[in-house]
């Protein structure tokens, strides 16, 4: 895919320079596939994955090897009293160090940062860019049976060209009138946002084929809602350090009621294929940008 390619080439020229960088994209949005590329290009590599707030919150930071890779980066700070001490214990690592930095960040985690530090100061960022309605449906023809959707896939592959709707200026105009289509990959591709995690999950679950009510939250439920999209997937500790504790659990409720999180043991995980869907409504409430 010409824009996924595109992403990784510049991870691999920053590398080249010496330069640190950080990939950005939206939750399931491809940025580990890209770091995934970048370890795979050079030599004398450090991985490092952290997968919650209290594991990126203990790691003692000192960092081996020519280039390190940091997975996980949204772990790294809490919007609460003290809690960006971790990013920033980080950040003076980096900046003290001679290696080469790739970090991946959660795009709205990644903008809180940016405001709250001097984290895009330190790292260019690469954006993981969306992909065309085209590339949807190359992605899901090469994970899953789509002989029942072979016309539709002829159909939006034919020209290799861009199409009018890809060509559009406001990308939210663009997946508005392709989730409006008859086209199934279009349809995804809107209901997608162009997402490669979220395609997938959307042509899982089938939701292209189903109307969901739209989200009626409290500015508390909505805020939960928030943390948990800059976050992707966290423990319910953390957000009740950040969230009301008294409207928590009933703002969970109503969360896992309209489909938008499911939990996983403490943990409450933002549905893939609901992303949309919650960053539409998060836009509206100008909690998100």
């Amino acid at each position: 895919m010409d824009s996924f390619d595109e992403a990784v080439d510049s991870v691999r020229e920053a590398i080249d320079r010496g330069d640190n960088v950080a990939v950005v994209s939206d939750p399931y949005g491809g940025r580990d596939a890209v770091a995934d590329e970048a370890e795979e290009y050079t030599l004398g590599v450090e991985r490092i994955s952290f997968s919650s707030v209290a594991e990126a919150d203990g790691y003692e930071m000192s960092f081996g090897g020519q280039v390190c890779v940091v997975e996980g980066c949204r772990y790294l700070y809490t919007r609460r009293v003290d809690g960006f001490a971790p990013v920033k214990s980080f950040l003076q690592t980096v900046v003290e160090s001679d290696a080469t930095f790739v970090t991946t960040w959660n795009s709205y985690a990644w903008s809180y940062a940016a405001q709250a530090t001097e984290v895009d100061d330190i790292f260019d960022d690469v954006r993981v860019p969306s992909l065309s309605s085209a590339e949807i449906a190359e992605l899901l023809s090469s994970d899953y049976d789509i002989s029942e959707f072979l016309t539709d896939y002829e159909e939006v592959t034919a020209d290799e060209s861009p199409s009018l709707r890809e060509r559009l200026p406001f990308e939210r105009l663009r997946f508005g009138i392709e989730e409006a289509s008859d086209n199934v990959f279009e349809k995804i591709s809107g209901m997608s946002r162009g997402n490669p995690g979220v395609a997938r999950a959307v042509f899982e679950s089938r939701s292209w084929q189903t109307d969901d009510e739209p989200l009626d939250l409290s500015y508390d439920d909505a805020f939960a809602l928030y943390v948990v999209v800059s976050k992707e997937r966290v423990s319910r500790d953390v957000l009740r350090r950040v969230v009301s504790p008294d409207s928590l659990e009933t703002s969970l409720r109503k969360l896992s009621d309209s489909g938008v999180v499911g939990f996983d043991g403490d943990e409450v995980v933002l549905r893939p294929q609901q992303f949309a869907d919650a960053v539409s409504y998060l836009e509206r409430r100008r909690l998100v940008w």
